[in-house]
């Protein structure tokens, strides 16, 4: 168990006696930083969670925004973002495969349909013979996230992958998955209040709860050992999504009958803390308790312990909430229509409690009351009182930077085309069926977001993004701030107009002040980019889900960069005007959007620099939101051809993907003209937020620009011959697009 010496204090404060031992082990579930935030939790208030847009905020398996009106119904997009990092270091092919589940699951519950899921994936970085298994980990990651969403249907829409040495102890592999749901059939994650004038049971369907996972939110919530093997292998959890698959089904033909008989239900998946947290999350946010008997769980194994039965984090398991009246309907619809028990041993669903007006949490077994807590106590009453340590960032940049001697600006071009941080990265998502539901408009690769298209019968599409950067440990505010704007530029880069925001926070050791501050920073860099890049007169793009995984360092005390993502979804009037970022016709210019700054730290030029100023790349608001408000109407009134952001790796990056597309097949050359730049190190590499657009209308975009006093500047025009050629003051560059090709697909087989 990992109980604090002071969480055994509050906890013996609180019931003035000592607790058995099934209430030792639920303490630790519900206690520990996976379930109950109690580090983190004071601080994501400050977060912007409320608008006319949030159809239900934070606080619920998945939070839900508004998408579309159709045919007289309001369509939501419902989100939910998690992490599974510790999980996946130890085991990487059930740990991202469990990830994805838990995220999938937490969709199901609100009564959406699953339409796409999208990862963000952090790695180390093999060093010669060293670290080899840095490699291992990420070829496993990559097939447990294709074990689980191929087989269950679910396209994987695309995503991210980073690479640092500080992710060798501590791979991150954060999930976000996305539903549509009709707003009048939303289900919520807690008993209704209809339960005070008639009965209701708790219900658990899915598969038998096993051993597997249990310890699993405490084990999450601490340093990772690497070397306690046999224990941290228990802790991870075992997929089955051909089972869930089933499950989906008879899902959706509970809810049909639910409809039909205008019942209401409180209904969550089982994830970290099992059958703990599930059931007393469902009581106590409704206002009830709960009465459980874990003689009526359906189990693999006689010899269970009450504790692990209570606590254990089996896979593909969902609890309702349910009346009285149509307990056996529904117990009928798992175990008889969709015949459950036959798929697998001792799977099917059984009642297994009563929701009581009474707030408190009782556990029966074998005639005895194993478990007898307010329910309050288990879930709302932890605190951890944490600390920062604030230390000096540096803003601004004072310092011009200059070049180790011997570098040659044409070596750097090449090394950044040589880099898997900017390489193509279908080496990755090649494994991943992103079009399964014939829904997939703009596909990964293709542009800096995904497009697909929701709703039958309607032209509207939806874009995401998933997003992160490197600059946390030189600036950790910057870090928040900048996750969010590139994730917004992303997919107005597609023509879509933003609607929410979700993240997933990870960090340290939560007890370190630094690492705390780092986490607050981070958090504050979020919430002010919500609040100042929204287009809304009054609200904010909400944040309207999101994770926190802290403990991200290992037993040496090697933490993460201080990893916030963030993910965006927005909203596309007509599929039709979508664009990806490659460009296929001759006589385009391009027009380079938003300033330049020699912000270097923490970027890849960093390593070449000899002369340079400690600051990362900023975030300037208002420069940001009018950029961002330009290329929205650019595209509204037809006058791009493409456009792709700049963000890592620099303008040189985004030029590249521009002219090699998403297979690495130019259908013409370019020719960059940057003679008049005087600083062309921030020219071509500053990673600064801005977008390289695509036109014929060149007259037309400059007047936009000038009339909005938006820095711009025309860099270049496509040709026929399959070259591309740089001019800067001093020399000209020039590669051949067929050997550049073999150079930026060299990890793809």
């Amino acid at each position: 168990m990992a109980l604090s010496d002071n969480d055994l204090k509050q906890i013996k404060e609180i019931l003035k006696r000592d607790p058995s031992p099934v209430e030792y082990y639920i303490f630790d579930a519900m206690w520990s930083e996976h379930c109950s935030y109690k580090s983190s939790k004071p601080i994501l208030k400050r977060l912007p969670t409320k608008a006319e847009s949030v159809a239900l905020g934070i606080g619920e398996d998945s939070g839900i925004v508004r998408f579309h009106n159709h045919d007289g119904e309001s369509y939501c997009i419902a989100i939910s973002h998690e992490s599974h990092n510790h999980p996946s270091q130890i085991l990487p092919i059930e740990g991202a495969a469990t990830g994805v589940g838990g995220c999938v699951r937490d969709v199901y519950c609100m009564g959406a349909d699953v339409i796409g899921v999208l990862n963000s994936l952090h790695f180390g970085v093999k060093n010669g013979s060293d670290n080899f298994f840095v490699e291992e980990i990420e070829e496993k990651v990559i097939q447990g996230i294709a074990d689980y969403g191929n087989p269950l249907g679910v396209p994987v829409l695309g995503g991210e992958t980073l690479y640092h040495s500080s992710y060798n102890d501590n791979c991150l592999v954060n999930v976000a998955a996305l539903g549509l749901i009709k707003e009048k059939n939303i289900i919520h994650s807690y008993v209704p209040k209809q339960a005070e004038s008639e009965p209701y049971k708790i219900i658990l369907f899915g598969k038998p709860t096993d051993s597997t996972g249990f310890g699993g939110a405490s084990f999450s919530s601490d340093t990772l050992d690497e070397d306690n093997k046999e224990t941290n292998v228990g802790a991870v959890q075992v997929h089955d999504p051909f089972l869930k698959r089933v499950f989906v089904e008879a899902i959706k033909a509970c809810l049909t009958y639910l409809e039909e008989e205008s019942i209401e239900i409180g209904f969550k998946d089982l994830g970290a803390g099992g059958i703990a947290c599930a059931t007393s999350e469902l009581a106590v946010s409704g206002g009830f308790g709960v009465a459980l008997d874990l003689d009526k769980v359906l189990i693999s194994d006689p010899r269970l312990k009450p504790e692990v039965i209570a606590c254990s984090e089996t896979q593909e398991r969902f609890a309702m909430a349910v009346p009285a009246t149509h307990t056996q309907a529904i117990l009928d619809i798992f175990n008889k229509q969709f015949q459950i028990p036959d798929l697998h041993p001792q799977a099917g669903a059984s009642c297994i409690g009563v929701v009581t007006k009474e707030k408190t949490y009782k556990i029966n077994y074998q005639s005895n009351i194993v478990c007898d807590l307010d329910v309050a106590t288990i879930t709302t009453q932890v605190h951890a009182d944490r600390y920062s340590q604030p230390r000096i960032i540096e803003k601004e940049a004072t310092i011009n930077a200059e070049l180790n001697k011997n570098i040659l600006l044409e070596d750097i071009c090449n090394t950044y085309l040589n880099s898997k941080l900017n390489a193509s990265k279908r080496y990755v998502y090649r494994f991943f069926d992103n079009a399964v539901k014939g829904n997939t408009v703009i596909y990964p690769g293709e542009a800096d977001a995904v497009v697909i298209k929701p709703i039958p019968d309607s032209k509207t599409g939806l874009a995401v993004s998933m997003d992160s950067n490197l600059y946390g440990n030189t600036d950790p505010y910057t870090a928040g701030a900048y996750a969010v704007s590139e994730s917004i530029r992303n997919i107005i880069s597609v023509g879509a107009t933003p609607l929410a925001l979700t993240d997933c926070l990870n960090y340290g050791n939560p007890e370190k002040p630094t690492v705390f501050f780092d986490f607050e920073q981070g958090v504050d860099g979020i919430r002010d980019a919500a609040n100042q890049l929204s287009f809304h007169k009054s609200d904010p793009i909400p944040i309207i889900s999101g994770n926190v995984s802290f403990y991200n360092e290992s037993k040496q005390g090697n933490a993460v960069v201080p990893s916030p993502v963030i993910c965006a979804v927005g909203k596309i009037d007509d599929i039709a005007m979508a664009k990806t970022s490659q460009v296929f016709n001759e006589n385009v210019t391009l027009v380079r959007i938003g300033k330049r700054y020699e912000e270097f730290a923490q970027t890849q030029l960093e390593p070449y620099l000899s002369e340079y100023s400690n600051v990362a790349p900023q975030v300037r608001f208002d420069q940001e939101k009018k950029q961002n408000k330009l290329v929205l109407d650019l595209y509204k009134d037809n006058l791009l051809e493409s456009c792709h952001d700049i963000s890592m790796g620099g303008l040189w990056v985004s030029v590249v993907e521009m002219i090699l597309g998403e297979r690495g097949k130019p259908f013409v050359g370019l020719e960059l003209d940057l003679s008049k730049s005087t600083h062309i190190l921030a020219e071509l590499f500053s990673e600064n937020g801005g977008y390289v657009i695509a036109t014929y209308n060149i007259d037309a975009v400059k007047q936009r620009c000038e009339q909005q006093q938006i820095d711009n500047d025309v860099i270049g025009n496509t040709i026929s011959n399959k070259q591309l050629r740089v001019k800067t003051a001093t020399e000209t560059m020039q590669w051949d697009l067929d050997d550049m090709s073999r150079q930026w697909n060299q990890f793809n087989p």
